[in-house]
């Protein structure tokens, strides 16, 4: 990361720290957090921000990738943002939030997602241009006992979904998962916002019938440049910016619901 933005990737030496910045905020034990980090500590990048030489905010970044109509793209889940109540009113999340953002575009990853801890945070989270992409019904969800295989096999069924690798799933799930339409049906709620880090890769892996579309400009992204500009699209010449796209273009610009589970709550 750039010195210049004072983020950073944390090491394993400040796991220590990283542990009871969490505890302190979310108030996990310590032996849950240590399990979070055993999980994913190989595969995940964990970013942080320090002041007086201690990390006083933090994120980690979890690998996941994208079921795009007949492709995969692969994608990363911004997950256990947090800042030390010393640090808050500095604006330190959001520096961390758009270096997660560039960070997530230079590993070669055109989307990246997160599940806001409230309600409050979707706004919070809009600001970076993320918009709200996933939803589910209100209710209970029933789990299904399956392991990855069968959870990997229901996934492939689904055309626009977000798609975990094994040790995501063994931990997330221990052993049972929610699959698409096994919820109760009630008016669905916002279930997750997503981050389109590279609008043109992205457009790669529409199907080909899709990809010759008419001339659309794109706009509002303050931190990917690059974004901006004029894209051949599906939706016909429609001028979007950046938020309105992103929900469209991650349900192939049809009619259905992109789908997540998951998240670690």
């Amino acid at each position: 990361m750039s010195a210049e933005s004072g983020v950073m990737r944390a090491g394993r030496e400040q796991l220590p720290r990283l542990i009871e910045n969490w505890n302190l905020v979310f108030g996990d034990s310590v032996e849950e957090i240590r399990r979070f980090y055993d999980a994913f500590w190989e595969e995940g990048v964990f970013l942080c921000i320090c002041s007086g030489g201690e990390i006083v905010s933090q994120l980690a970044l979890l690998p996941a990738v994208y079921r795009f109509a007949e492709k995969t793209v692969p994608a990363w889940y911004l997950y256990a943002a947090l800042t030390r109540p010393e640090g808050r009113g500095r604006g330190l999340m959001g520096e961390l939030v758009t270096a997660a953002v560039r960070q997530v575009r230079d590993m070669g990853a055109p989307l990246l997602f997160t599940l806001p801890a409230s309600a409050g945070l979707y706004g919070y989270y809009a600001r970076f241009g993320f918009a709200t992409a996933f939803f589910r019904e209100r209710g209970a969800s029933a789990a299904w006992p399956a392991g990855y295989e069968a959870y990997r096999r229901q996934m492939e069924r689904e055309p626009y979904c977000v798609v975990w690798g094994e040790r995501h799933f063994s931990y997330a799930a221990g052993g049972g998962f929610s699959p698409p339409g096994c919820r109760a049906v009630h008016e669905p709620e916002p279930y997750g916002m997503a981050r389109i880090c590279d609008v043109a890769g992205l457009l790669r892996a529409l199907p080909e019938e899709q990809a010759a579309g008419a001339q659309t400009a794109v706009s509002g992204d303050e931190i990917i440049l690059e974004n901006n500009g004029v894209f051949r699209l599906p939706c016909g010449g429609e001028n979007l910016t950046l938020g309105e796209l992103t929900p469209r273009l991650l349900a192939g610009f049809g009619g259905g619901r992109p789908y997540a589970d998951l998240l670690l709550e």
